[in-house]
């Protein structure tokens, strides 16, 4: 929707559809890993409702979504740089989008992108599934 919408107001692509429904894919597979891992910390409904849609707005806010932020490195591995907030799949992601959509690079060149959202992507599921089953699944 967001797409279309951008289309609709003039925005012009040439960049792949194909690898942008990739990315979207497996960026919403994170945001579902992440939901999980919310969800566990969470006891009501209410809990939701207040306190629930705070981890989002992190994501939002420090992933590079609203403006660039500055690099924070954390340690640099075969000449790549990696800062502190690209432990955000939605960090990832926004490049990923980035490359494909604006500088007009294709799935090939997005790998290392592609690689770190479904890596986090598990690690997110498996800590949230963990956490919900120790938290909410146990018997009392």
């Amino acid at each position: 929707m967001t797409f279309l919408t951008a289309a609709a107001l003039g925005y012009r692509s040439t960049g792949s559809l194909v690898a942008v429904t990739m990315v979207a894919l497996l960026s919403s597979m994170a945001m579902i890993a992440i939901s999980v891992l919310v969800a566990a910390w969470l006891r009501t409904i209410f809990d939701l409702m207040t306190i629930g849609c705070f981890p989002f707005f992190i994501l939002m806010f420090f992933s590079g979504g609203m403006f660039p932020l500055p690099p924070l490195r954390l340690f640099t591995v075969a000449g790549r740089s990696i800062d502190i907030n690209e432990v955000l799949p939605t960090t990832h992601a926004i490049a990923a989008f980035d490359k494909i959509l604006n500088v007009k690079l294709g799935l090939g060149d997005v790998i290392y992108e592609l690689a770190a959202i479904a890596v986090l992507t598990v690690v997110f599921y498996v800590l949230g599934v963990w956490l919900f089953a120790r938290r909410h699944l146990r018997p009392t």
